[in-house]
């Protein structure tokens, strides 16, 4: 601030003068000092303002990994959900601003979304080899119970390619940087328990 500044400096000029003549620092005058008042003011309101909004407002970069290649079809999206302004980046990547009471809700409905994804793999209608799916809280680690034999013989470990998506783009908008995101897919045989293996989103 200007204040701060000058204070400082003139006291050590009163100190580095004193014994070289009768010079003396300059005092502001009363119309100087209320204007370095105000825009003290002025100053430490501009800091509330930018403090609150960083208080009611969060914003979440999605790399271009997870954004796709039709980058206008997911602004348009994310605006259709309630995201008040994204930034296209120039990696390919967009940065979107929100409410936290937004932010929140947009967890909530992509927690309830992953959920009913994993209903549908465990059901058998698509996914015939699979018997059961079991994830932690995180949604960072998924068991997918399968028949192996016909595990084996099918094309159901796109099951777990979904759901690591989705996870991963659910860490994502919890907060996760990317990049320090991942999902973690066992396939465990239904008969002995033991696992077939293990798939991590994204690959390393």
């Amino acid at each position: 601030m200007k204040r701060k500044n000058t204070v400082p400096l003139l006291v050590v000029a009163a100190i580095v003068f004193s014994g070289c003549g009768n010079a003396a620092p300059k005092e502001d005058t009363p119309k100087q000092a209320a204007q370095e008042k105000t825009a003290e003011n002025k100053e430490a309101e501009k800091k509330s303002i930018e403090v609150q909004e960083n208080l009611l407002s969060v914003e979440i970069t999605i790399p271009a990994s997870l954004v796709g290649k039709n980058i206008d079809n997911a602004v348009e999206n994310a605006k259709k959900k309630g995201v008040s302004d994204v930034k296209k980046n120039d990696d390919g990547s967009l940065t979107y601003k929100m409410s936290k009471r937004k932010h929140k809700e947009m967890l909530d409905e992509m927690k309830a979304e992953i959920v009913k994804q994993v209903d549908e793999v465990k059901d058998g209608t698509t996914f015939k080899s699979v018997k059961n799916v079991e994830y932690n809280n995180d949604l960072t680690e998924f068991t997918i119970t399968v028949d192996e034999k016909a595990f084996s013989k099918s094309m159901d470990g796109m099951a777990g390619m979904g759901l690591g998506l989705t996870s991963r783009f659910y860490q994502i908008m919890s907060g996760v940087k990317p990049g320090e995101d991942k999902a973690v897919i066992q396939y465990k045989d239904s008969d002995s328990g033991k696992v077939i293996k293990t798939v991590t989103y994204p690959a390393k």
